[in-house]
């Protein structure tokens, strides 16, 4: 295998993730893993993922227990929509379901007072997951397609030793999902 470091090739021959420093960042961090460990290519990229998802965990345990702070405000909401949802069908005027529509505003944020529910938390993996996983998508295609391709191409194994070439059977495509 060529043990040639990404900055030198990068260097040499330029690579379009200077451009970003995340995915440049990503790219050396790769290359570091992979001169330090002397792992191939290949389980290079995957521990690097495993890391990347290991340390979100933080966030996702936070999401979860938000989510079940919802699940506990899910009784006293249906009953605040129930009662919200008689009152608009009785015959009165528009000022009365404007008083409505406020006691039952005050009542949903009160129940989501009462059990402690945070939408931020609810939502804060896919705000940091999101964004991580389009930088290291884009960071190892242009590893793949980069100056650096020369480096993959013999960091596969089984049937993928060429990193560089789709892989022909789908195999990893579908053991992906």
């Amino acid at each position: 295998t060529a043990k040639c470091s990404f900055m030198v090739v990068s260097s040499q021959f330029g690579t379009a993730a200077s451009d970003f420093g995340i995915w440049s960042n990503i790219q050396i961090g790769m290359d570091n893993i992979h001169n330090a460990t002397g792992l191939p290519w290949w389980a290079t990229i995957a521990s690097t993922t495993v890391a990347v998802r290991c340390s979100m965990l933080p966030l996702t345990y936070l999401q979860l227990k938000a989510q079940a702070n919802v699940g506990r405000a899910v009784p006293d909401l249906r009953n605040i929509f129930g009662l919200f949802r008689a009152a608009m069908k009785q015959n009165i005027d528009a000022k009365e379901k404007m008083k409505a529509f406020k006691l039952f505003s005050m009542g949903v944020k009160s129940a989501l007072r009462l059990h402690r529910v945070s939408l931020t938390k609810m939502f804060i993996a896919p705000i940091f997951n999101i964004p991580i996983f389009i930088c290291f998508v884009a960071a190892t295609r242009d590893l793949l397609t980069g100056p650096a391709s020369k480096l993959l191409a013999d960091g596969g194994a089984l049937w993928f030793t060429d990193l560089t070439l789709p892989d022909g059977k789908l195999v990893l495509p579908f053991s992906a999902i």
